[in-house]
């Protein structure tokens, strides 16, 4: 075969050792194509044209079968639609069949070089299906995900026919967007509800590597993703892949290309960096960038977070922002990538002026931005400001504000169930730190015992003096004891 005739990468092609293998398997098993005649799930004239796709010297080499299909694109592919077709409509699904077929397919789309031929397997099959070829797919796809059962020896089978379907379907919907039917964004929707449901959450990291290629590639339509973004559980599942610190890097950078897409919108944007539970964001990007080996992941960090200046709703929403960026160390990390050589001159432009910017700003940044911003992504720390007591009688007077509400924030901390079920260190943290802060309170307003006698903030500090955290119980005991000496 002509090396100029197929592609050396393909433009989306499913990546893995697991699906490999998969793959590798059906194209080599024996084919018993008269079998399929005999169960009236194929015809004897479709028979001999894709039984020629398949006898091929190299089974194991799709390419082998690429050279035959590019022969003559427009009668293999309707022979291989028609079949596809007769079958999505077969109350008997045959799913070796139909694994047969879905392979062929796959190969065709994935490694033949399109740009070489007039009419691609793509654009034959919106000739042939009158610019709408999904039914069958959508058939074939509903059909073998309401059949999975763990239980059931078939499950493998409608695990590789529902990926190579959803392959397809999402090859199709992103190849020729302009064409697309006003019905196919009901497809998408469908298509993001298997990803969501059967890919993405997986407690099976293959299953979550293929989704998040399908996402990547319909996340590349701007159209695709309101549908996507109006989900907010997809987005946190998402998230939760991305920050899972066990994947693999591909994986890493797959997710946050994909998140990288939505941050193109400006409430996606917003809602990242002013939500609570999307408070690692930020400091996820600037480490991701400051780790990364491969430049790609470099700058796709960088743009998100470039992304998020971008797209903020006003200037005071835009100052927020960089405030977040300098207190997660980002000047720092900024400058140190600045000093690394990079070969992308969009890169260079984006990370000096990020560092122009983050620069100009550092001189506003104070004492209390730094410890509001703990208490708003809940990590609290022991920066200086806790044990500077000047701290407190400078700022005594924000606690106060709105019938004490930075108070309450604070205390809200002491048992937040979201902390504790995710990282019981920084809850540990949290507690003691949050025991101290209130016991400076006490030092410079003690009018505030009121206010915590009110919430009912004093038991819980006593309760904690039973604390398995050695430090959480001295400072709870420390507290406890101002409160009770106040008190008399």
């Amino acid at each position: 075969m002509s090396s100029t005739q197929v592609l050396n990468h393909s433009p989306f092609r499913l990546e893995g050792d697991f699906i490999s293998q998969l793959l590798t398997n059906i194209r080599t098993r024996s084919i018993s194509w008269t079998s399929f005649v005999k169960a009236g799930c194929l015809s004897n004239e479709n028979m001999s044209v894709l039984k020629s796709i398949t006898s091929v010297n190299d089974q194991e080499d799709p390419l082998s079968r690429v050279d035959v299909l590019i022969k003559d694109i427009p009668t293999y592919s309707k022979v291989l639609f028609d079949s596809i077709l007769e079958l999505s409509n077969n109350n008997t699904k045959n799913l070796d069949l139909t694994k047969i077929l879905l392979v062929i397919l796959y190969d065709g789309l994935t490694y033949i070089n399109s740009e070489l031929f007039e009419s691609t397997i793509t654009d034959e099959f919106f000739k042939i299906s009158k610019g709408n070829p999904y039914p069958p797919f959508i058939e074939i796809l509903n059909s073998t995900t309401s059949n999975s059962n763990n239980d059931d020896e078939n499950n493998q089978d409608n695990f590789i026919i529902s990926i190579l379907t959803a392959h397809i379907l999402t090859s199709l919907l992103t190849t020729v967007p302009a064409q697309q039917p006003a019905s196919s964004l009901d497809l998408v929707s469908l298509l993001f509800k298997y990803i969501q449901i059967n890919l993405i959450t997986s407690n099976k990291l293959q299953y979550r590597f293929l989704g998040i290629q399908l996402l990547k590639e319909l996340l590349s339509i701007k159209s695709f993703r309101n549908i996507y973004i109006s989900h907010t559980e997809y987005l946190d599942s998402l998230i939760n892949i991305m920050l899972d610190k066990n994947i693999e890097l591909q994986m890493r950078y797959l997710s946050i290309y994909c998140l990288w897409t939505l941050t193109f919108d400006s409430k996606t944007s917003q809602l990242l960096t002013t939500n609570a539970k999307y408070s690692e964001i930020i400091p996820s990007m600037f480490k991701f960038a400051n780790d990364a080996v491969k430049e790609k992941v470099v700058r796709l960090s960088i743009s998100i977070l470039i992304n998020f200046l971008n797209t903020s709703i006003n200037s005071t929403n835009k100052n927020e922002i960089i405030k977040k960026f300098l207190l997660t160390n980002g000047l720092t990390i900024i400058k140190n990538l600045i000093e690394r050589k990079w070969s992308d001159d969009e890169l260079k432009e984006d990370l000096n002026s990020l560092y122009e910017l983050l620069n100009d700003s550092i001189k506003s940044l104070t004492n209390f931005d730094e410890y509001e911003n703990e208490i708003k992504t809940k990590h609290l720390l022991w920066s200086p400001c806790h044990k500077n007591t000047e701290f407190w009688y400078d700022n005594i007077d924000k606690f106060k504000e709105n019938n004490w509400k930075l108070l309450k924030s604070l205390v809200s901390l002491l048992s937040d169930s979201s902390i504790g079920d995710s990282n019981l260190t920084q809850l540990y943290i949290n507690q003691s730190i949050i025991c101290y802060d209130l016991s400076m309170i006490i030092k410079v307003a003690p009018e505030v015992i009121k206010i915590i006698n009110t919430m009912g903030t004093k038991t819980q500090i006593m309760t904690l003096m039973n604390s398995p955290n050695s430090n959480v119980k001295y400072e709870a005991l420390r507290t406890t004891q101002l409160l009770v000496a106040n008190s008399l």
